[in-house]
């Protein structure tokens, strides 16, 4: 395991260190059958993209940081105004830790959110009173203002075999997508989906309302299509990575992306040729020109983007590289220009050993600076690269400690926070250490082999 080149200081209740940068090299993975990716859907602000055109691609990283700013909006940017530099308790809020059902069993629409078997919860995106989540090839709302919340399945049905149908604009509630995998919210309260196999971008109006809940195609591929089956390169929709207007643009293999207050929508993508991490970006105001905003580089890395989420005019993503190399990244919305805000193995992100490599793949924000997520912890991040450890534990990441009950209330620095890595629910895409900040708590989802999908809030402070 590389070594990263830091600073590293230790501070009264906890490590901080300065950032740093480190590079190798990789490729990202392909989905599993159970989805990923996806951001924590905050809302901030940026300028406006030449349509049909590149946008000044960049694929340089420099290892220092600066922009700040606030998060605006309806998603899970930090609706309190309050800063989550420390955390007290951690609280069970939705889903199963230990579910008793079939592993193949599935949720069901209008149950409470506590309800077993669980929603996968693969992305969480605030958005008013609202909670909505992914599940496969599914979109999931909670009214967080009910007495009762209930989990209710928006839009989408997961395939029942190894096929899938994709068709593009239609109605919610006969709607069809392969995998959901980014997901975000507009600041009117309409979503953003990607689509995994139909390299489609696509929005999503009045999701809340069942009678005029309608999906329209934002971008890519329009469809329908049927029967698409990933074992069988002849069924698959098109590739490309075209820029231009709408439908005539092109993707490769969508991942996770976030959404500005402008409307504008940024999303990760990789080349046909060789797989190469691209960021993308869809200008809802000019006629939903694509355009390519930066281009990843195997050297410096990252050359993957599992997460984003936004901070004033900048994004900010949780990379990785083939090493095992975790990147805390600011994309500047302009130029493409990459920033390394934090980077390395795991002698970046203390208290993580030697031995365990950092996966940090969740990014969210409190308005002012970053919350990242891996290896069973959750840090502060400040944008001039000063990490705190907030919660966790770092245990097994697929069994809670023997006399550890999920159910109850634990001390943020004694949470066990088991997240999927390299098992059946991949973490390459988004859903492994998922995190998302909401009124004052973190929102962290947790899920690996030995237990099942559930949400961890907690309260910072």
């Amino acid at each position: 395991m590389k070594l990263a080149s830091i600073l590293r200081c230790a501070v009264a209740m906890g490590w901080m260190l300065v950032g740093c940068s480190s590079s190798s090299s990789g490729s990202a993975p392909e989905p599993s059958d159970d989805g990923s990716a996806g951001d924590d859907g905050s809302v901030g602000s940026s300028g406006s993209s030449s349509s049909g055109s590149s946008s000044g691609s960049s694929s340089g990283l420099s290892s220092s940081s600066s922009s700040s700013g606030s998060s605006s909006g309806s998603s899970s940017g930090s609706s309190s105004g309050a800063e989550a530099s420390s955390c007290s308790t951690g609280t069970l809020f939705a889903g199963v830790p230990q579910s008793t059902q079939d592993p193949s069993a599935r949720a069901v629409s209008g149950a409470g959110i506590k309800s077993d078997p669980p929603l996968l919860w693969q992305t969480l995106v605030f958005s008013g009173t609202e909670l909505y989540t992914r599940e496969e090839g599914e979109v999931w709302g909670v009214d967080l203002s009910a007495a009762s919340p209930v989990e209710t399945k928006l839009a989408g049905t997961t395939a029942a075999g190894d096929t899938y149908d994709f068709s593009g604009a239609s109605p919610c509630a006969t709607a069809n997508f392969t995998q959901v995998i980014g997901l975000g919210a507009m600041a009117d309260g309409s979503l953003v989906i990607a689509d995994y196999w139909a390299n489609a971008v696509l929005h999503i109006t009045n999701p809340t309302n069942p009678a005029t809940c309608a999906v329209t195609v934002l971008a890519g591929n329009a469809g329908p299509f049927t029967d698409i089956d990933p074992s069988d390169s002849s069924t698959l929709p098109p590739v490309g990575n075209a820029n231009g207007m709408g439908t005539a643009a092109s993707f490769n293999s969508l991942g996770g992306l976030t959404v500005d207050s402008a409307g504008n929508v940024y999303v990760y993508d990789t080349t046909v040729a060789d797989g190469t991490g691209l960021v993308r970006k869809i200008d809802t105001a000019h006629g939903n020109a694509v355009t390519t905003l930066a281009t990843l580089s195997a050297s410096p890395g990252p050359d993957k983007i599992s997460n984003f989420t936004m901070i004033g005019t900048a994004i900010y993503a949780a990379g990785q590289d083939a090493s095992n190399n975790s990147y805390i990244l600011q994309i500047d919305t302009t130029s493409g220009a990459m920033t390394a805000i934090l980077s390395g193995d795991s002698s970046a992100f203390p208290p993580v050993p030697d031995s365990t490599d950092p996966e940090v793949t969740g990014i969210t924000t409190d308005g002012t600076n970053l919350i990242v997520a891996g290896a069973g912890y959750v840090w502060y991040l400040t944008l001039p690269g000063d990490l705190t450890l907030l919660a966790g534990t770092g245990i097994d990441p697929d069994f809670f400690p023997t006399g550890y009950d999920p159910t109850m209330s634990h001390s943020a620095l004694t949470l066990a926070l088991p997240t999927a890595v390299g098992s059946a629910d991949e973490d390459g895409r988004g859903s492994s250490n998922h995190v998302t900040f909401h009124d004052g708590s973190i929102y962290f989802r947790g899920f690996a082999d030995g237990v099942s999908a559930f949400i961890e809030q907690i309260a910072c402070p």
